[in-house]
Order: C-alpha cells, then sequence, then structure tokens
C-alpha cells in the first residue's frame, strides 16, 4: 500500500480538536467470548461451553441496556489477534474524532480503516484475513482447488483505492467512557466481518464467533447442564417480555447501515438510501412496529421488494417472537423465475417417468447418437474427504459429490462413443454455487484450456482479473488436451432459473465463444453473495458490491449481466429442454 495514500487520508479524517466529551454514565461487564468453530474431541456430541472459551472482555453498557454492547476499536480488534500470524501486529490510533486501525506483518501494511465520527464516514483498505494464520481457516478447499490453476491480478479503475461506508443516515451513538471513544459491537463487526469471514454476535451472556455463520445459532452446546444454542441461550437471557425500543431501533438501523454500504445493486434498483425506498414502498414503519409478528415481516418485505434472488433474510430466531414468516411480496423478476421453474419440474418428472431417448449412466443421446445431453443443476464441490482416499488419490464415487469431476467422466463417456458431436450442457435448472467450480467448468470447454472470470468492486473501484486452467486428465499438466473444446461442439441451455454461477457460466461461455446459448433468457445475478449478520440474531443474504462480468481493458469499460443472457435459439417450448432429439432438430 502506498504510503502517501494514508498521509492524504489521515490529513483529511484527522478532526481539528482533540478534546473527549465527557464520560457518559455506563456499566462495565466481563463478557466471555467463545469461538464455537474450534474442534472439540467429542465432537459427535454437545461439549461444555467453557471449552470454547477463547477470552473475556470489557464492554460497556448504557444505562438500562443491556443488550447492546459497546467496544472500543482496540476492543474489537483484539478479537482477532490469535488469528495473526506471529509476526502481525495490530496498532489503533486516537487522533480528535477520528480511530485508526492498522494492520502490519513484519513492516508491511496488510490493512488499513479509519473511522471519522465527525464525517460519519469510514474508510477501508485490504483485507484482515490477509494477515491471519496459514491454518486459520478449517474450511475444507482441497477439492476445491483439486486440478486447477489460477493466476490473478488488480486493475485500478477509479480515483479511490479504499472502501468508502457511510453512517451519516442511521441513528447511531458513540459513547465516551474514561478518554475512549465506543461503538456497538454490532456496527464494528457488520463493518468488519467482510474483511475477515469471521462474525461476533452477542446474544445476551456472552460473544460468539464463526465462520458458519449459517448454522451456528443452532450448534449445540452444554450450558448450565442442560443442551442450549446459541439462540436458545438468547431466550434465556433475555430479560423483558417484548422487545425494547432501544433494541428495535437499533437493529433496524444496522439493517440500514447493511443495505446502504454492502448492497451491490443499489444503482440498478435506483436505491439512494434503504429508508428512501421502503419509505417509497410503504413499508418503513413496520421494522419499528412493537408488534412482533409485524416486526418479523417486515424485515422479509423490505428484501423482496427488492425482487433480487441474492437477497433475502434467511433465519431469525424466536427470541422476541420474530418468527419466520417469508416473503409478503413477489417482484415480477422472481414471479418470473418462479414460474419458469414450475414448468420445468413438469417437464422434468414426465422425461423421468416416460423417456423417449436412449439415457446412459445420466447423459440423454438422441437416437442418431450425435447429440449428448448432460444436466446439471448446481455448481457444487466435495468436501475433501468425499472427494480423496486417505492417500490423495480420488475416489471411484467422487463424482458423486463434485461437478466438475462428474462433468469430466460425463465428457469422457460422451468421447469415447466417438459419434457425438453436439454437447449440451442443460443448466436450465441451475440456481448457482460455487464459482470456483464454475471456472473450472469455463476451461473444460474451452479449445484452448483457458478461462477467464472479471470481477468489479464497486465500492473500491477496482477490477480483479482471473485466468485459469484445469487438468482434467489428471497427469499434472495443464494444456490442451484437458480441454473437450477440439472435441465437441458445446451448447448450453438456460432458463430463468439459470442465476447467479449458472449466469455466470452462460455469460462468459457466450463472451469466450465456448459455447452457443440455447434455451430462453438466463435469470442473471451479477453480484457475489456477501452475508451480514444483524444484532438481533438475523443473518441477510445479498448481492454484495463484488460483481462478476467483463472488463475491456482497451476501452476501460466493465459490464456485468444482471439482466441475464439471451439466447440464440430460443425454446418456444418447454418440452424442449432435456430432449436430445428436439434440440439436435433446432441447432441443425
Amino acid at each position: 500500500m502506498k504510503k502517501n495514500y494514508f498521509l492524504w487520508t489521515l490529513i483529511i479524517f484527522l478532526s481539528l480538536s482533540s478534546c473527549l466529551p465527557v464520560s457518559d454514565q455506563v456499566e462495565v461487564k466481563d463478557v466471555p467470548v467463545f469461538d464455537i468453530d474450534l474442534s472439540i474431541d467429542d465432537d459427535a456430541s454437545p461439549a461444555e461451553l467453557e471449552q470454547y472459551q477463547v477470552a473475556t472482555i470489557q464492554p460497556i453498557f448504557k444505562q438500562e441496556q443491556q443488550y447492546i454492547p459497546y467496544v472500543t476499536l482496540e476492543q474489537y480488534a483484539t478479537l482477532y489477534n490469535r488469528r495473526l500470524k506471529e509476526e502481525a501486529r495490530s496498532v489503533i490510533t486516537n487522533a480528535g474524532s477520528t480511530t485508526t486501525w492498522q494492520i502490519f506483518v513484519d513492516d508491511n501494511l496488510y490493512f488499513f480503516s479509519a473511522i471519522s465520527y465527525l464525517k460519519k464516514t469510514i474508510i477501508k483498505a485490504g483485507d484482515i484475513s490477509n494477515a491471519f494464520k496459514s491454518d486459520d481457516d478449517p474450511t475444507e478447499t482441497k477439492a476445491l482447488s483439486f486440478s486447477f490453476k489460477s493466476t490473478g491480478r488488480s486493475v485500478q479503475v477509479g480515483k479511490n483505492n479504499y472502501e468508502t461506508y457511510s453512517f451519516a443516515d442511521i441513528s447511531l451513538r458513540r459513547l465516551t467512557y474514561e478518554r475512549a471513544f465506543y461503538y456497538p459491537l454490532g456496527f464494528l463487526d457488520l463493518t468488519y466481518s467482510d474483511s475477515s469471514s469471521v462474525y461476533h454476535f452477542f446474544n445476551y451472556y456472552g460473544i460468539y464467533e464463526t465462520r458458519d455463520v449459517e448454522n451456528f445459532a443452532n450448534k449445540q452446546l452444554i450450558f448450565e447442564n442442560e443442551v442450549q444454542t446459541v439462540d436458545s441461550q438468547m431466550a434465556l437471557y433475555r430479560q423483558h417480555l417484548v422487545m425494547p425500543t432501544y433494541l428495535i431501533n437499533y437493529n433496524a438501523n444496522m439493517f440500514f447501515y447493511t443495505m446502504d454500504n454492502f448492497y451491490g445493486l443499489k444503482t440498478s434498483k435506483g436505491l439512494t438510501t434503504m429508508k428512501q425506498f421502503l419509505r417509497s414502498r410503504n413499508a418503513y414503519y413496520d421494522l419499528f412496529s412493537t408488534d412482533d409478528f409485524i416486526r418479523g415481516c417486515a424485515y422479509y418485505t423490505a428484501l423482496s421488494l427488492l425482487d433480487d434472488g441474492h437477497t433475502a433474510v434467511i433465519s431469525t430466531n424466536d427470541t422476541w417472537g420474530e418468527k419466520e414468516t417469508g416473503s409478503l411480496f413477489v417482484g415480477e423478476i422472481t414471479k418470473s423465475r418462479g414460474l419458469e421453474y414450475r414448468e420445468l419440474v413438469k417437464v422434468r418428472n414426465e422425461q423421468v417417468d416416460n423417456p423417449t431417448f436412449f439415457s446412459e449412466e445420466g447423459v440423454r443421446y438422441s437416437d442418431s447418437g450425435q447429440t449428448a445431453v448432460v444436466i446439471f443443476d448446481a455448481f457444487s464441490f466435495g468436501k475433501d474427504a468425499e472427494v480423496f482416499n486417505p492417500d490423495d488419490s480420488l475416489k471411484s464415487d467422487a463424482y458423486l459429490y463434485d461437478t466438475y469431476i462428474r462433468i469430466v467422466k460425463d465428457l469422457n463417456a460422451i468421447k469415447s462413443k466417438a459419434t457425438v458431436e453436439n454437447v449440451i450442457l442443460d443448466i436450465s435448472m441451475n440456481g448457482g454455487g460455487a464459482l470456483g467450480v464454475m471456472m473450472k467448468l469455463l476451461a473444460l470447454i474451452s479449445k484452448d484450456n483457458n478461462g477467464f472470470v472479471h470481477m468489479y468492486n464497486d465500492s473500491a473501484e477496482y477490477i480483479y482479473i482471473y485466468d485459469f486452467a484445469i487438468d482434467s486428465n489428471y497427469d499434472k499438466n495443464f494444456d490442451t488436451s484437458d480441454a473437450f473444446g477440439n472435441d465437441f461442439n458445446f451448447y448450453i441451455a438456460t432458463s430463468a432459473v439459470s442465476y447467479s454461477a449458472a449466469n455466470a457460466y452462460a455469460f462468459y461461455a457466450d463472451i469466450s465463444e465456448s459455447a452457443t446459448i440455447i434455451g430462453r433468457n438466463s435469470g442473471g445475478g451479477e453480484c457475489a453473495i456477501s452475508v451480514h449478520y444483524l444484532p438481533n440474531s438475523q443473518y441477510v443474504y445479498h448481492s454484495s458490491n463484488l460483481h462478476i462480468g467483463y472488463y475491456d481493458e482497451i476501452e476501460g469499460n466493465f459490464w456485468g449481466d444482471e439482466s441475464g443472457v439471451t439466447p440464440e435459439i430460443y425454446f418456444d417450448d418447454y418440452n424442449t429442454y432435456g430432449d436430445p432429439n428436439a434440440i439436435e432438430e433446432l441447432i441443425g
């Protein structure tokens, strides 16, 4: 990172005054910190909660507001200390109204952030996770990287080389205690969990940290001789019958903050702020309702109004009665996808019950033997134990768990027949999945064993450019013999259900001319998914600031494909999907 950038940043963000206000009336409490991703010896059954404790910190609490812990940025930074490399260190600096956080590894700056309370702005550059120990992330990825080689670089396309977040449009107060600044824990974690992939949540008893945000709330733990979960313990330590107004307001404002700063489709959806959007749709005030059911519905409705297949409330808990209520609004895009999905399910079921074509090991062949159809409904990678034997050799049934391995197997089987000219990759009911698997399948259908993916970070205004190749014959060479683009004419069958990574697959195959797109318009979904955990135990999936698309380095233009790919050959009849004879007739 450039030193002059940080000097300039500090000049702008430092306030003119260095005076601190008088301390607020607060209460200091010891709060335990639990890492519930820790591997405990008896992993099959619930373990004692104390086994997961990794630290104790001392947040402050406003009087009679025991559900919101406030921590200094320094306290928050210490939550990551045990994950950092041995040569890494966090440095927190307070100057006037601005607090900065820097993470160095040796003398190299890996991460920088500054919070200006005066300007209601946060800037950030780099990722916290870049300074983590190499073995800190327990996620199984060997299967994903198997037979895959990728190189990446970044291109700055805007004036900023940092991300900027604003909290000017929300109600958020910083507290002062003993000449230190304290922010709500939820606010800091919403800001920085994107950079660390580690989430921190206060459940009224302790602070829980995890990478597995989708599942951690229901993980069973033994607490006070009883089996509890993070959420049930939250209910156990609730001291009010109904949610206090201050907590309702806090959660709603953290929701606005998340969507204003981390939602990637603000421009295309015409959003200035989430508040204004919801007010224009008469869906704002219900978020502040004291009626638990109305308030719970309001969160689902707020996100369903965006009509974005990547964006929804995925989970709530019943501590305050905000039960899962489902979407109360269905937009035109969502409706279209739903209609096509129902039609495709009907066709799929009829074809399984009464096939009119030859099928062998899951591959469908036309009567002429010239066309093969391969159907896959997700881009999935198997767990390491599902894919590899103890000696790291490939398991014979690995294809059952890993889409890439399965498609390699299918294409080799098709090639062995020696009659097939056309291969139809049917992703009409594929809703997406792992981007890494999609990338491998792009190289697989190329002529030169090369693929590319471009991603635009619209918050920091730079492009990631990835080039990659695969080793499909597992000879440890990445050459053209690993690709099948010279063996077959590839066609990709899409529909409105072909979303996210499936949409990207059609998009890149079309641009690179690796395949002809057939079927109906794909469903879009150009943004990578992000997840944020709101302070009241709701976690939200949403389109992130990272857009998947194409960057023309000569023209300096980037475009995504939120609207979907238009097929070259259109299917008027849904029954054409999955039928190699009907498709063969259409493609000539």
